[in-house]
């Protein structure tokens, strides 16, 4: 009888530590993942390239100084994200007081069929106030996420090209 409930907590044990290691594992590695960016809205621009993109991100800007916004501890109009390929452009809309956080992968291998992407992020909402806070574009209301998604195409992805959702 004692040799078998000693190799029952043995068993146990065993099976334990595995468990544990592998839920240990899975929680390193979501805390290492491509963050928010992964759950963006994403869309395909056809017929230009991502370099194009930035250049036209850029122009789009120039041409419309409503949009332009710097983020915090930033001074560029398209900021790098990681080593990853990862690019962030932010748009300010002034009606509804938020900046639309857009991501952009410049990782070659990443390119759709030769179109450029870019995905809907997130916004900062209640710029310029001590409420303002990031929110991912799944966590907003769907309401107000509607809206802002056409606010987006709209006003921003028109102006860059033709374009799809992708996602």
């Amino acid at each position: 009888m004692r040799k078998r409930t000693f190799i029952k907590l043995i068993v146990t044990l065993l099976f334990g530590g595995i468990f544990l290691f592998i839920g240990a594992k899975v929680i390193y590695m979501l805390g290492h993942f491509a963050g928010s960016y992964a759950y963006a809205k994403y869309y395909s621009i056809y017929d230009i390239s991502n370099k194009q993109l930035v250049n036209l991100i850029i122009e789009l800007k120039k041409e419309n100084p409503q949009y332009e916004t710097f983020l915090p501890c930033s001074k560029n109009t398209i900021d790098k994200i990681d080593d990853n390929g990862f690019y962030g452009a932010s748009f300010y809309i002034q009606r509804k007081n938020i900046i639309i956080y857009c991501v952009i992968n410049l990782n070659e291998g990443a390119i759709n069929n030769g179109d450029a992407s870019i995905g809907l992020d997130m916004i900062l909402s209640s710029y310029g106030t001590k409420e303002a806070k990031f929110i991912k574009i799944n966590d907003i209301p769907k309401k107000e996420r509607k809206e802002v998604i056409s606010i987006f195409e709209t006003e921003i992805l028109n102006n860059l090209g033709k374009w799809k959702s992708v996602w």
